[in-house]
């Protein structure tokens, strides 16, 4: 008995080193979940499976390689398991293990020379915002609502030629804000939606505004006008949308939406 003790320590003892490099070998598939009852045949099978490797591998050269840009979250080093070899990264000293045969390891430096480079630069989504104006062409002007603000002076201009008898007034204001490449959308007196991206134009930046859905609501909550189209919208320029006639008579005889939008850097 006292001898199958010693036989059976022995055995352990030879197969601690081979168990403490393959725990650190990126090449070495972790142990898959099994049953309680079926993990001892497990780790007897992987035992046996580790010294064999271990054996087939005593010739090995083991060589060390310094990394500058490899780190735990940023490690391809997998990929140097091609060669069948035994990986292992240290990463606090930045060093990588290696263990192969010594005819492979010119091939394998050079895999790591092309593999230790810094990673991509992050890519840094600008914002978009959106200012919104819902303008009304009153007849007769009702002196509750609001008057213009001097902003849109120039847009009061342009819209006088259009509608010379009508009092223009500020029904509502909204701001949308989001990302390049990305939906924008709010519900409130004025609903809207639009998928807005950044591109260059001939001036400088311009947010185009694809598919654009907004629905201007009355003070009693009902539908007046709705829009639905796609524009450009120059960064600091104030661009009407469009113009729609209500859906219901009444001293409201026409309904403009105005956007203004800027880049968030």
């Amino acid at each position: 008995m006292f001898r199958r003790h010693v036989l059976l320590l022995a055995v352990i003892f030879i197969s601690l080193p081979a168990a403490g490099f393959a725990q650190s070998d990126l090449c070495v598939q972790s142990l898959p979940s099994v049953p309680n009852e079926a993990r001892g045949d497990q780790l007897r099978i992987d035992a046996s499976e580790r010294m064999q490797r271990e054996i087939e591998r005593r010739g090995w050269e083991v060589k060390m390689f310094q990394v500058k840009n490899i780190t735990p979250a940023n490690n391809p080093l997998g990929a140097l398991c091609i060669f069948r070899v035994e990986v292992v990264f240290q990463a606090p000293l930045r060093l990588v293990q290696v263990r192969a045969p010594k005819e492979l390891m010119p091939e394998i430096e050079e895999a790591i020379k092309k593999l230790d480079v810094p990673p991509p630069p992050a890519i840094l989504t600008k914002g978009v915002e959106l200012t919104g104006y819902v303008v009304v062409a009153m007849e007769p002007a009702d002196p509750q609502m609001q008057a213009l603000p001097k902003a849109l002076e120039p847009v009061a201009n342009q819209l006088k030629g259009i509608l010379p008898n009508a009092t223009l007034l500020l029904a509502d204001t909204f701001v949308a804000r989001g990302v390049d490449r990305s939906n924008l959308q709010l519900n409130g007196s004025t609903t809207f939606y639009a998928t807005a991206s950044i591109r260059e134009g001939s001036a400088g930046p311009v947010i185009r505004l694809d598919n654009i859905n907004a629905n201007s609501r009355n003070p009693g909550g009902d539908t007046q006008a709705s829009f639905q189209t796609s524009v450009e919208v120059p960064v600091g320029t104030l661009v009407v949308i469009g113009k729609a006639t209500p859906t219901r008579q009444g001293p409201v005889k026409a309904v403009i939406l105005v956007i203004n939008g800027r880049i968030l850097e």
